[in-house]
């Protein structure tokens, strides 16, 4: 596939989150597109889930091999983690702004979104509605590509969730997907070749959408912003 350079209208980066189910395939996604992106001459930054800002130790919540195997911290401690995540965001959002040289692509593989679809992943116990707020709080994609796949081909690739639990987990993401109007979904059932394609178009209309309209960043040194606000309006297929 050819390398194709992406219009991006200005110096800030492109903060793109990638979601799926467990055997939705976004690493060997995320690493396609990240060298489709280099090859193209962009500076691409990798991620997941939340950036490690604070220098301090870090034990993994989730647990891979059984997402939902622990049980959720207390409503205290989940406020607490919910702050520690926001810190982290934020601080990385400021350094990104300062970095040199920049770069054109922030790609995460899962982010703070996550959190409201699948709360168990994280153990979090606390009130959902703080949970919404605390990701509004935070920096947010210019791009959410739902990389979706039926029950079976997602159990064919991992067995860490049981079906009725892949099957709930599908339905939290589109309808957070509904939420979102930047969201794009691909079928993941593809080859990945197919599926990185997919993306890579994706990215490459809702650029060129953002550009007829107006709405991509002027590189005039005014805003180091490396994300944009929320955006809160409905996806429309």
């Amino acid at each position: 596939m050819k390398a194709e350079r992406i219009p991006l209208g200005g110096k800030r980066a492109r903060f793109i989150a990638f979601l799926g189910c467990d055997g939705s395939g976004k690493s060997a996604v995320i690493q396609g597109i990240k060298s489709h992106l280099e090859a193209a001459g962009y500076r691409v930054y990798l991620g997941h889930w939340m950036p490690r800002a604070v220098a301090v130790s870090y034990t993994r919540t989730e647990n891979v091999e059984n997402p939902h195997g622990k049980k959720p911290r207390g409503i205290v401690l989940s406020v607490l983690k919910l702050f520690w995540i926001w810190l982290n965001w934020r601080v990385t959002w400021a350094r990104f702004a300062t970095t040199t040289p920049r770069y054109h692509f922030v790609l995460f593989d899962r982010y703070h979104g996550d959190l409201i679809v699948d709360p168990k992943r994280y153990r979090y116990g606390g009130f959902l509605f703080l949970a919404r707020l605390a990701s509004l709080l935070m920096p947010q994609p210019d791009q959410i590509i739902l990389l979706d796949a039926p029950v079976d081909v997602l159990l064919k690739r991992k067995r860490e969730m049981s079906a009725s639990e892949l099957s709930q987990l599908r339905e939290a993401y589109f309808a957070y997907c509904q939420r979102n109007s930047c969201s794009k979904i691909v079928d993941a059932s593809q080859p990945v070749e197919k599926v990185i394609q997919a993306a890579l178009q994706s990215l490459m209309q809702k650029s060129k959408g953002e550009q007829k309209r107006g709405l991509a960043f002027h590189g005039d040194g005014s805003n180091n912003s490396n994300f944009r606000s929320a955006d809160k309006k409905s996806l429309h297929n």
